[in-house]
């Protein structure tokens, strides 16, 4: 018995209830993470316990009987934490063959290598972008890294744009031709920034709500009664606030860093009164820069609006 509980103690040290050894209550571990596809370490619980118990580090010393009973409690262990354990909501496919037509968007300044893709009742279906392997992988790294750690913000809806297809895989072949025809023109090539370093691979992005406003918009707009109707006259709140900046910094943590968060970070107050949060444009390479540096600034800006309530 106290050759089990040693080694439990030492690997798993959690509070886990082990009926087989009479009613006494064994530290079992707080430090098994589950992620949110219901994996320990990349191991599903099978594999998890498979391995602890081929392992004679845990194993060593412990009769059949006991490594059997270490083998259920690991199992009862892992079973509620993965129960407890909130998952995120599935992501929808979307119904590219209902696209009927493709908007090119255009910038203040320049054009968009962006076009949104609408059904026959004028609803945006998904994006077409013109962009780079580069961008494409980052975006696909960084809707790896968000399915784990969105379901830690309870308080908040999280949104961010994902690879749907690469090329026009999907599109209807009106569209496609649509799209190809915008792309072989004069006009495209003049007034698409970088056009030739930036847009040079085609894919499909999920559709995203940014009818939220960025710092680098209410920075300039300079009219809190604008910033405040986009929050529905309910300023954030200072645990809403906490769960924004605990996002940013768990997704750095995890390795990943957008680098234009100002204008590419939106906010704002859905008719359910939660708060929205739409995360996009990810083709900035930016190593192990700090996202969150200007938080603190749109922070001092969001409570001199009133956005804000700490």
């Amino acid at each position: 018995m106290r050759v089990l509980t040693k080694y439990i103690l030492l690997v798993f040290l959690c509070a886990v209830a082990f009926p087989s050894f009479g009613q006494v209550k064994l530290p079992v571990s707080k430090k098994i993470v589950v992620s949110a596809s219901g994996k320990v370490g990349g191991l599903t619980a099978e594999q998890f316990i498979s391995r602890t118990m081929a392992n004679p580090a845990f194993t060593r010393g412990l009769s059949a009987a006991d490594q059997y009973a270490l083998a259920q409690s690991l199992e009862l262990a892992l079973t509620r934490r993965i129960q407890s354990t909130v998952l995120p909501p599935s992501l929808p496919t979307p119904k590219l063959h209902s696209v009927a037509t493709a908007t090119q968007i255009v910038g203040r300044d320049y054009l968009h290598a962006v076009w949104e893709l609408n059904n026959a009742d004028g609803n945006a279906v998904a994006y077409f972008k013109m962009g780079n392997y580069s961008e494409i992988e980052r975006t696909k790294q960084f809707h790896e890294i968000a399915k784990e750690i969105i379901p830690q913000f309870d308080l908040i809806d999280i949104q961010y744009s994902y690879v749907v297809a690469e090329g026009y895989q999907g599109l209807p072949a009106l569209v496609e031709g649509q799209i190809k025809r915008s792309l072989d023109t004069d006009f495209f090539r003049r007034y698409v920034r970088e056009s030739q370093t930036r847009a040079v691979t085609p894919f499909i992005l999920s559709s995203v709500d940014v009818r939220g406003f960025t710092f680098s918009q209410q920075y300039n707009w300079s009219r809190p009664v604008l910033s405040l109707s986009i929050l529905k006259n309910k300023p954030i709140t200072s645990a809403e606030w906490a769960q924004v900046r605990g996002f940013v910094q768990a997704f750095n943590a995890a390795g990943f860093f957008h680098g234009d968060l100002p204008r590419n970070f939106h906010l704002r107050r859905g008719t359910d009164g939660r708060l929205k949060v739409t995360i996009l444009d990810f083709e900035k390479n930016a190593a192990e820069l700090n996202d969150e540096l200007f938080f603190d600034e749109w922070e001092e800006l969001l409570i001199e609006e009133g956005c804000l309530v700490l």
